[in-house]
């Protein structure tokens, strides 16, 4: 009898981890989405109620988004539309990893080693946005990657305001869960601050 109730407790929280690993995996995509400049919307999705985010003009839901990739990548293997990819999803791909090849080979040899994980997560994120994204950061210039005092001032007022805003829909939120993932972008956010304070 013991034996079970082990078992059993064991699998409660082997649920409870995958439930608490998804939440943070949640959580990471939308504060990766704010670092890299997009905006949180007032909005929130229809499907799985998180918040939709804008970037470069487009407003899309980080999590359906997620869930629409990884389901192309589980899809593709089997699926008859893996064997004639549509020209236009391809071409996208082809020039974010051309650009990817690109930023290695300009890049310092001192930051090669450093974090490259780091360095294609934007080509990641172009290729999900898809080719109109990739079109209109093509035409932006490259940023240098350690951004002058002024860029900081901004980038300090604009996590302010994120995280004032987090805390404020945190507040408001019926749902404890999704109090819970207001609080935990915020303080990701507030993390990110006192790093740029920090420099």
């Amino acid at each position: 009898m013991s034996e079970f109730d082990k078992e059993a407790e064991r699998e409660k929280l082997r649920k409870k981890y995958a439930e608490e690993q998804q939440d943070r995996q949640s959580t990471q995509r939308m504060s990766d989405l704010l670092l890299q400049g997009a905006t949180m919307t007032n909005k929130h999705c229809d499907t799985c109620g998180d918040p939709v985010f804008r970037y470069d003009g487009q407003e899309f839901c980080p999590s359906c988004r997620a869930a629409s990739q990884d389901a192309e990548t589980t899809a593709q293997p089997g699926s008859p539309q893996s064997q004639s990819p549509d020209p236009s999803e391809t071409a996208p791909e082809n020039e974010a990893a051309a650009r990817a090849v690109a930023d290695e080979e300009r890049s310092d040899p001192a930051d090669t080693g450093s974090q490259p994980s780091e360095v294609r997560e934007p080509e990641r994120e172009a290729e999900a946005e898809g080719p109109s994204a990739v079109k209109s950061r093509e035409a932006t210039p490259q940023t240098p990657r350690e951004p002058a005092s002024g860029d900081l001032s901004g980038a300090r007022e604009e996590l302010g305001r994120t995280i004032a805003t987090l805390a404020r829909r945190a507040a408001d939120a019926e749902d404890p869960r999704r109090a819970r993932e207001f609080l935990e972008a915020a303080d990701e956010a507030a993390n990110t601050l006192s790093t740029l304070n920090g420099r």
